[in-house]
């Protein structure tokens, strides 16, 4: 823990869960550089708040400038405090309009900052009309030329991994998964469809990777004909087995 960062924390002029949040945040941060990487769930948890508040706290933190956030493939968010400059950060270095929501794996403070992983491209041809399609299964529908370079890429990415890759079938079916997991948090939270990332950014992020077990997906609820095909069924199986027990004991 830092106690630097924490009094400036403390000394920061917002007001309410957004300072909840901040001092949350610098409690966790390292000595050395004022980073931290607790999960979205853990700072929830730390401040007694929803997820979704969290979400919107950090948001708030970034247009003020007094949080950077690097984010960081399957690991969690790392946030940066500018605890040496009383003005906020002046760069938009790792600032993003949307706050990345990863499946964590560790939390805590950190004390020296990772590398980025650089990734070998391979120069194969992606079909046109593949990317399309993953473009189509996507929840949100903006910014289209710099989404179609980000699918491409990340295309090309699993290519590269060849046999431990996602295949382009796969890649949509993930995306479809995710535009379920978005429907549904919308119609529990509306103001939530503000929250879902631009395709571009969740597929440069290559949050296609992150289990699906970690967006919460609720199967659908059974319909009328659903519970009457299901009593057709059991029904003609009872007859079967009774069938079956009258041959036995001729």
């Amino acid at each position: 823990m830092s106690l630097k960062a924490s009094a400036w924390a403390w000394d920061t002029p917002v007001n309410g869960l957004t300072k909840l949040v901040l001092l949350a945040i610098a409690d966790y941060a390292g000595r050395e550089n004022d980073s931290a990487w607790p999960s979205m769930d853990t700072l929830a948890t730390r401040c007694g708040i929803s997820r979704m508040t969290a979400v919107r706290a950090i948001r708030e933190l970034q247009d003020k400038k007094l949080l950077e956030v690097e984010s960081r493939a399957n690991r969690t968010n790392l946030y940066r405090l500018p605890v040496a400059d009383p003005e906020g950060y002046h760069s938009d270095r790792g600032y993003h309009s949307d706050t990345t929501v990863v499946p964590h794996r560790y939390s805590g403070s950190t004390t020296q900052i990772p590398k980025p992983v650089t990734n070998q491209l391979r120069t194969s041809h992606i079909p046109e009309s593949e990317v399309e399609a993953i473009y189509d299964a996507y929840p949100r529908k903006v910014g289209r030329p710099n989404a179609v370079k980000a699918i491409r890429k990340a295309l090309k990415l699993e290519s590269a991994k060849k046999e431990h890759g996602l295949s382009s079938k796969a890649l949509i079916e993930k995306t479809k998964l995710w535009a379920t997991a978005c429907e549904q948090r919308i119609a529990k939270d509306p103001e939530a469809a503000q929250y879902i990332k631009h395709p571009a950014t969740w597929f440069n992020q290559q949050c296609y990777l992150e289990p699906t077990s970690e967006w919460g997906i609720k199967a659908a609820a059974k319909t009328g004909f659903d519970r009457d095909a299901e009593r057709i069924a059991k029904q003609a199986d009872e007859a079967h087995k009774r069938i079956m027990q009258e041959i036995d004991n001729l």
